[in-house]
């Protein structure tokens, strides 16, 4: 079964309650749902929202909530936050195929942990 993430119009994305113009091309970004088999879950501490959505897709898993701090005031602002905190966190055993992984991301540096930078180039080898 598929699960519908998220809704675009012309790649921006659409909440509950946006009014559209009727004949509206809408794009939705489904997941596959949940499987038995597990898989690690992937640091993304420290990632920009589109290489974390890149990353979760190659270990086959979904992004879920995207929760911006109240750092982030602007598009551009959305555009460099990084993430400073993700659900599950890279120590939970495994996680199902499939399951959605929540984010949130910030501008605001004190929020950012100190990140071993080669832990972070190690997995974008995989």
């Amino acid at each position: 079964m598929n699960y519908v993430l998220k809704q675009q119009i012309k790649g921006k994305p659409v909440t509950e309650g946006t009014l559209i113009i009727k004949g509206s091309k809408i794009d939705l970004v489904l997941g596959r749902g949940q499987s038995n088999q597990t898989v690690e879950v992937p640091l993304l501490v420290g990632m920009r929202l589109y290489e974390a959505e890149q990353r979760l897709i190659n270990s086959y898993l979904n992004p879920g909530a995207i929760i911006y701090d109240n750092s982030v005031l602007s598009s551009e602002d959305s555009m460099s936050a990084r993430i400073y905190k993700q659900r599950p966190d890279i120590n939970a055993i495994g996680t199902n195929l499939g399951s959605p992984v929540d984010i949130w991301l910030t501008i605001a540096a004190s929020k950012l942990p100190a990140i071993d930078t080669t832990v972070l180039n190690s997995n974008d080898n995989q």
